[in-house]
């Protein structure tokens, strides 16, 4: 390890200097010195970890026959759900190897994207004012030997756009791009606005409870259905998301590992390895030594890495949710084809959500006609926002929401 430390050094051309990190609560039931990759000398919290177990445990699971068949689609996740979209729901289960990951350390509780998405989904469910606007399973199926995972099955969205089926804004979006764009112009927009308004009130309701931020914003992530007469549309795809949480009259930040899968792609170069191999021999944090080895980039994010995935493993929340709600305006906008829609969508929403389009750098953005399929991505969206104010301080934990 000291050779390691000596090769990252030598990366940085500086010298990381090695700073005890200060316990931040007394050792009280439950809490043992294991992990200390995670926020350095701060014990790990075995009591708050075998609450969540147990609650995650006992949620309730019914053995309901599945729609499950070779007619059903099932869709890539770069998350390695294994995904079936069938005739009435979709089925989300984890993949066969895959495990729970729970770390629970001063006030952070770290989680894999598997953990994360059974428990804000079961959170979202028992809130009457969300499982309505937010993606929530309608039923769990256990999973035999799988330890606290379960199989969830949620509703099938979609949205009838004259007789082409589409199940997010993204897939509307394409759709009209490839057949409607000569006409149908003012409804599209129309219909746009009304759920952008929709998805806006929706993120700002989970701020407002939870200080929730989606950490994957992109069209892809807004699932519609209905028809243009009576539609909706739901905020989903839970599995990258940060939020904050009442455990026992203590407020705790959910986020996911510090480095991994779901937030270190596989497609990163061999030398960011090097940050992960040191974690766990120096004091300084995952980011500010990953920003010491790669610097940061205009957008707010590390170089390739955009802020929406820096969101991901941060311990605290931003100071508000413009930034990615900005970001899934941006992807709304990068998506369709035709500069007079997009510009009319954006002054639109300029008129009433200036707080948010004011954050997208619109200018560069009305430039990119690049494929429709390399305009998919949340990075792509996040390219064209602007840096965080950093006058703006990160708030106190707070939430309306527990277990």
């Amino acid at each position: 390890m000291k050779r390691l430390l000596k090769i990252s050094k030598k990366t940085l051309g500086k010298k990381i200097s090695k700073r005890k990190t200060k316990k931040t609560f007394k050792k009280s039931k439950g809490q043992t010195k294991k992990n200390l990759n995670y926020g350095g000398d701060i014990m790990e919290n075995t009591y708050v970890k075998e609450k969540i177990v147990k609650y995650l445990d006992g949620l309730e699971t019914s053995n309901i026959n599945t729609d499950i068949n070779e007619s059903c689609i099932t869709p890539d996740s770069k998350g390695g759900q294994i995904i079936s979209i069938c005739g009435k729901y979709v089925y989300k289960s984890p993949p066969v190897d895959a495990k729970p990951f729970i770390l629970v350390k001063g006030n952070v509780i770290y989680v894999n994207g598997y953990v994360m998405n059974l428990l804000i989904q079961s959170i979202i469910k028992k809130d009457a004012e969300l499982n309505k606007r937010v993606e929530c399973y309608n039923s769990l199926i256990a999973i035999k030997g799988r330890d606290i995972f379960k199989t969830l099955v949620g509703k099938r969205y979609q949205f009838d756009f004259d007789g082409e089926k589409c199940f997010s804004v993204e897939s509307f979006i394409k759709v009209f791009n490839t057949k409607y764009s000569s006409n149908k112009k003012t409804k599209v927009v129309l219909t746009l606005v009304k759920w952008v308004k929709t998805m806006i009130e929706t993120l700002n309701l989970l701020w407002n409870k939870m200080q929730f931020h989606h950490c994957d914003p992109k069209a892809a992530q807004l699932f519609i259905n209905g028809d243009w007469d009576s539609n909706e549309l739901i905020v989903g795809d839970l599995d990258k998301v940060t939020f904050s949480i009442n455990i026992d009259n203590q407020v705790y930040r959910v986020c996911l590992p510090q480095y991994g899968r779901e937030t270190l792609n596989e497609n990163l170069s061999s030398a960011k390895n090097i940050v992960k191999n040191t974690f766990s021999s120096i004091s300084s944090s995952p980011l500010s030594l990953t920003k010491k080895l790669f610097g940061s980039n205009k957008h707010g994010g590390l170089g390739s890495i955009s802020f929406a995935e820096l969101m991901r493993i941060s311990t605290t929340p931003n100071p508000n949710n413009h930034r990615e709600t900005a970001a899934f305006i941006s992807s709304i906008l990068l998506l369709i084809d035709d500069d007079e829609v997009r510009e009319t969508l954006f002054n639109i929403l300029s008129n009433s959500f200036s707080e948010y389009t004011q954050l997208i750098d619109f200018d560069k953005l009305l430039k990119n006609h690049s494929p429709f399929e390399k305009r998919r991505s949340h990075k792509i969206a996040c390219s064209y926002i602007k840096p965080l104010d950093p006058s703006l301080k990160p708030p106190v934990l707070q939430s309306q929401v527990g277990i």
